[in-house]
């Protein structure tokens, strides 16, 4: 499902409170948005169907905004690496540039290292799984 992609799952208006929560920082100017009461729009997140689109598009969206965000990670650690080379910029703004480079480094690499125990784990539940099928 796309969020500016209605899935045909749901009902039209379903859609447009899905699409209103999704672009909407409140429930409340969702349910403006949308049409419909703030109980509304509580009752159809307690539905499974429209839980199950709400998530879903909400994950879509935030991998979109990964994307967006990793492709200006480059040049965002290309300004840092600047403001550290500079010896003309004030030693806060080197420290500060350089702490948040070794800060990103070092979730860097716990990420890559907490997703490689992941995809074991995955990889043992799965095999566990077909063990006993």
């Amino acid at each position: 499902m796309k969020p500016n992609d209605p899935s045909p799952q749901l009902p039209r208006r379903q859609e447009a409170a899905l699409m209103a929560l999704l672009e909407s920082p409140t429930l409340n100017a969702a349910a403006a948005k949308a049409g419909c009461s703030k109980a509304t729009l509580r009752r159809g997140l307690a539905e499974e169907a429209f839980l199950a689109a709400y998530r879903a598009a909400r994950r879509e969206l935030m991998g979109h905004t990964a994307a967006r965000l990793q492709a200006s990670a480059a040049e965002a650690l290309d300004a840092l690496r600047a403001i550290i080379a500079d010896a003309d910029a004030p030693a806060a703004a080197r420290v500060t540039a350089a702490r948040t480079v070794l800060e990103m480094a070092t979730r860097t690499a716990e990420t890559e290292e907490l997703s490689e125990r992941v995809a074991k784990l995955e990889a043992a539940a799965l095999a566990t799984e077909e063990t006993w099928a």
